[in-house]
């Protein structure tokens, strides 16, 4: 069977039918292959970027074959010499061209530097190029071809320069009798210089100026030039624009550049492989059967020597296999026990099966591409609606067709393993298994799709199957491209049809993330395979991941979800400053976040979206059962709130919520928030989720240009301070619940109260101290501080030494808007005067702490 695309079959078809060579018109040529008018044009286009067809400008516009053009087949059957070269019809054909156009060259050919990474088989072209040469006679076929490694006489170019150009009788100590170089035994033929850039700078001038000429001298000889007509190919692993002369450099007109063995296709990477096993199998005069994890290794391997390290691992381990083999055995079984290395699992997974090689090469069927996509095509064509249960009625017809062809079993097993991963696991469609098959024949053969077909189906999917596209998309991900653009056809088709198989839901979206390898994806794969249904996401992070690595991998997983009806995010950690902010622009509803990622909380959260439970009931729910981050939760705060915001940290917030929530009915919801994050708000000047708030409590003084009404909480010791919470919250109780709160608030804020919140140090000795501290600032900066800041610096130091001799210091991110100056000196006093503190304690005050003490101290150092 010939393996030519679709563009060469509408390439031969206008040959047959452009015989009179007056040109067909686009429809005409349509009717003959059956095919869409607008696929023959995207077709046709092809043809004419690749300098194949002549367009005929006219009414209507015709097309002819340029002369001289050749069909794929008879350019393929003309290139028989580079047939074992693996990639000479696909990711390698243009350097094959070059190579071809440089030996056909009038003349003597085109010299040709071949670069590349060591092992990728520069050597091997070489040969290829002269075989080429020869079977064309451009050169005869007694000539030999003469090698030279230049690496070898790196160290001693004088003999290297007498290797290349011989040398006379006498001409050195040694020279006994003439020798004759490979320049003189190259003519009319090849020379290949191998790592060519290890070739001195004495000989590369002398090298060119024989480029320049066809003349040189031998060494020793001073007056008789000898002419040689020589056809250079140069090798070499190196930058050679960078390596060799500039003058030797511009005499190589043709400079190709071989691909690395983990940049090549993943058909070629087989076939590699293939050929080298098959080699082993001839050789040992034995089939071998390879085990499906040794294969896989190979297959994704990114080694160091490409082809000639994989070449090296197959021999070895063959070579292992056979002096270990049991006798009487007739196959000998490769497996990973045959390397000197451990072999784990691939990112692309192990395939069970074991595949077979004999001592005979051997060609392996393959579906027919163009048939396939053919009928793909038509459907798509007369189906503009796009039906998916009639869609797959045509895959079941092809599969049927189909099913007696011989694939290939090592793209079979790949898709079969991520088909049960993704979608049946993952996303837990485990009734779509019936699919797996007939996408897998799709796979195998590659969809080729015209681009304004996938572009069609682009509006049609992301409009009507935007989360089956999702699925689908996800699970091409993993599958390595047969071709440019097959996953990206694989997918849209397989979001159709899995449109069945989705639950119609609330269209709440839900995310899971998590640090570690796997747990937001187990967790993930445990929750939809339970409800039977597609309804989490998830994001599994490294342990060292970053808050700003999350929001950056969590914008690319939303980027193309409808989010209209709310969007809850689960996470393991505890504080997330700034995620609600970043994503608030990437969201078009409200946001949840849930910082007690689990299985059982997962599932709840799932449940209820599968119940069709609104976002404001679930939000509700979350608040009274979870822990959970109101800070970043936009619906929730659409009810009037009152946020509060201690620099001290949660601890102080959640007790000042607490004394709230036992005063105040339900009607006015309580929410606290990290003060870094307060602060991250005020810088930029983001209030939106501040839109019900009826007041912001904090330990520090708010700058005025901040809209939201706000408190210092010290304040309230004040008549002023009385009053505006009174104002804020007398809707909401009367005066006697008020009188009430208000003096569970004074009793909180007394030197008494900070003593009852202390867990183990001495009410006492901590507050004498804090008194020290207090004195020496004052005398450092000539100031006298006000009561209520005193008081606020009494509860924030100590508590703050109780949190960091019990390791439960807050790190979230802070940077200090003080100047930098008068930061710096703060930071260098503020350390001599807790010394005496962090010698006692056994604690260390680092920068975040001081940044905090610096914004308590900055208005009255400033003063």
């Amino acid at each position: 069977m010939n393996k030519i695309g679709a563009v060469e079959k509408v390439f031969q078809k206008l040959s047959e039918l452009n015989l009179n060579n007056d040109g067909i018109t686009t429809m005409e040529l349509a009717q003959a292959l059956s095919l869409s008018r607008s696929v023959t044009s995207n077709y046709l286009s092809q043809l004419l970027r690749n300098n194949q067809v002549i367009k005929v400008v006219g009414r209507p516009v015709k097309w002819q074959i340029r002369s001289g053009q050749k069909t794929a087949v008879e350019y393929l059957s003309s290139l028989k010499p580079f047939k074992d070269f693996i990639g000479y019809n696909g990711s390698q054909q243009a350097v094959i061209e070059r190579c071809v156009a440089a030996v056909k060259y009038p003349e003597n050919g085109l010299n040709i530097l071949i670069t590349g990474s060591s092992g990728v088989g520069k050597s091997f072209l070489a040969k290829k190029i002269s075989d080429y040469a020869v079977e064309k006679k451009m050169i005869a076929s007694s000539l030999d071809f003469h090698t030279l490694n230049c690496a070898d006489y790196a160290n001693n170019p004088e003999l290297l320069s007498s290797i290349l150009f011989g040398y006379t009788e006498g001409s050195f100590t040694g020279a006994s009798k003439e020798k004759v170089g490979l320049l003189q035994l190259a003519d009319q033929g090849f020379l290949f210089l191998d790592e060519i850039h290890r070739l001195s700078d004495e000989n590369q001038e002398k090298l060119f100026r024989f480029i320049d000429t066809g003349l040189f001298r031998p060494m020793g000889e001073n007056k008789k030039d000898i002419r040689s007509n020589v056809r250079f190919i140069l090798a070499t692993t190196e930058d050679p624009q960078k390596k060799l002369l500039p003058t030797f450099y511009r005499r190589i007109p043709v400079v190709v550049d071989i691909s690395d063995y983990s940049k090549r296709p993943l058909n070629e990477r087989l076939a590699i492989i293939n050929d080298l096993f098959y080699k082993e199998a001839k050789k040992l005069q034995r089939p071998l059967k390879v085990s499906g994890d040794v294969l896989d290794y190979l297959l994704f391997l990114d080694p160091l020597g490409n082809i000639g390290k994989i070449k090296n691992l197959i021999k070895v381990s063959c070579a292992k296999a056979y002096s270990q083999e049991n006798e009487g055995e007739s196959i000998l079984a490769i497996t990973s026990k045959n390397f000197d290395f451990f072999i784990s699992k691939s990112k692309w997974g192990i395939s069970e099966q074991t595949y077979r090689f004999d001592q005979e090469n051997r060609e392996i069927d393959m579906f027919d591409p163009i048939a396939i996509n053919k009928k793909i095509i038509k459907f798509l064509s007369q189906n503009p609606t796009i039906d998916p249960q009639s869609l797959l009625q045509l895959f079941f017809q092809i599969e049927v067709d189909y099913q007696a062809m011989n694939g290939d079993a090592n793209l079979a097993g790949m898709h079969h393993l991520f088909f049960q991963k993704i979608i049946l696991e993952k996303f837990g469609l485990k009734d779509a298994a019936y699919m797996e098959s007939i996408f897998s024949l799709l796979y195998q053969t590659g969809i080729d799709l015209p681009k304004t077909l996938v572009t069609e189906l682009q509006v049609i999917v992301q409009s009507r199957y935007s989360r089956g596209y999702h699925i689908a998309t996800c699970f091409c991900n993993m599958l390595p491209s047969t071709s440019q653009t097959s996953n990206e056809g694989l997918a849209l088709l397989l979001s159709i049809c899995l449109e069945n198989q989705l639950e119609e839901i609330a269209g709440i979206r839900g995310l899971l993330i998590a640090h570690g390898n796997s747990m937001a994806t187990n967790i993930q794969a445990t929750v939809n395979q339970l409800c039977g249904t597609y309804l989490l996401d998830a994001i599994d992070m490294p342990i060292e991941a970053t808050i700003d690595d999350i929001i950056t991998e969590s914008k690319k997983m939303i980027e193309g979800f409808n989010t209209t009806n709310g969007f809850i995010l689960m996470v393991d950690m505890g504080s997330l400053s700034k995620i609600y902010t970043q994503l608030k622009d990437n969201l078009s509803g409200d946001l949840l976040v849930i910082d007690n990622l689990t299985t059982a909380t997962a599932l709840d959260i799932a449940l209820q979206i599968q119940q069709k439970q609104s976002f404001k009931m679930i939000a509700e729910k979350a608040s009274r059962e979870y822990k959970i981050s109101t800070r970043y939760f936009e619906g929730f705060a659409k009810s009037p709130n009152i946020v509060i915001s201690c620099m001290s940290g949660l601890g102080i917030s959640d007790k000042l919520k607490e004394i709230f929530q036992n005063r105040i009915k339900n009607e006015l919801n309580i929410l606290t928030m990290n003060f870094s994050d307060l602060q991250g708000n005020i810088k930029s000047n983001t209030i939106e989720s501040f839109g019900s708030t009826r007041l912001v409590i904090t330990t520090t003084d708010l700058p005025k240009t901040f809209k939201i009404p706000h408190l210092n909480i010290y304040d309230l010791l004040d008549a002023h301070g009385e009053k505006k919470l009174f104002q804020t919250v007398h809707k909401f109780l009367d005066k006697t619940a008020f009188d009430q709160l208000y003096g569970d608030l004074v009793r909180f804020l007394s030197i008494e109260g900070v003593s009852e919140r202390l867990s183990f140090l001495n009410p006492d000795v901590i507050m004498l101290e804090v008194d020290t501290v207090i004195i020496k600032y004052e005398n450092y900066y000539g100031i006298k501080l006000s009561g209520k800041l005193k008081l606020c610096l009494y509860m924030h130091i100590s508590l703050m030494v109780e949190r960091l001799m019990t390791r439960e210091a807050n790190r979230d991110e802070w940077v200090s808007s003080a100047d930098t100056d008068q930061a710096t000196e703060f930071y260098t006093v503020t350390q001599g005067i807790f010394k005496p503190i962090e010698m006692k304690y056994k604690i260390e005050i680092d920068d975040y702490e001081i940044s905090l003490l610096f914004e308590l101290f900055r208005e009255s150092i400033n003063a």
